[in-house]
């Protein structure tokens, strides 16, 4: 009875190994497609992640551009306003006009807009009904002007050879 038992145990054992050679075979050869679908989504995937931190990247740098574009004109804008607000006071307003040849009159000549009526009596001005006034003569050459600052210095054609030149920003 060992014998018989021995004997099965052998042919049992015998037929698993042919079983699991066949079976093998076949696990190996159905195994390496997927793995090679697993390596080529992953390698997709990375390809997707590199491309699309690139994009980021490139929006990254022009939203920096923008915004120091924005912040450079949002100065501009601040100077330009605050040079209106100069230009638009009486000291100012009134240098004009003297300079304009005009004077000040003690008789005005009001105009009602809704109604269109007329207030006072025109009369003209010759510059000395009103002693206490003083006229500004000249006007104030101080208004701001602006000036945006240069990232890199730029060399002036006249730097190098010591003459002078106007720089294109005067005027403005």
């Amino acid at each position: 009875m060992k014998k018989l038992l021995g004997a099965v145990r052998t042919s049992i054992n015998a037929a698993r190994e042919k079983a699991g050679a066949a079976t093998s075979g076949r696990r190996r050869i159905s195994g390496i497609p997927f793995i090679l679908a697993l390596v080529m989504l992953l390698g997709v995937g990375m390809v997707g992640v590199l491309l699309f931190n690139t994009r980021i990247q490139d929006q990254q740098r022009q939203l920096d551009e923008l915004q120091a574009s924005a912040q450079r004109l949002d100065y501009h804008e601040a100077a330009l306003e605050q040079s209106v607000d100069q230009l638009g006071t009486t000291d100012t307003l009134g240098a004009k006009a003297a300079n304009l040849g005009m004077v000040p009159n003690p008789n005005p000549l009001v105009i009602q807009m809704p109604q269109g009526s007329v207030n006072g009596k025109p009369q003209a001005a010759d510059g000395t009904a009103m002693p206490g006034i003083a006229v500004p003569s000249t006007i104030s050459s101080a208004t701001p002007t602006y000036r945006p600052a240069s990232p890199t210095p730029t060399p002036t054609p006249g730097a190098a050879t010591g003459t002078p030149t106007a720089s294109p920003t005067e005027g403005r």
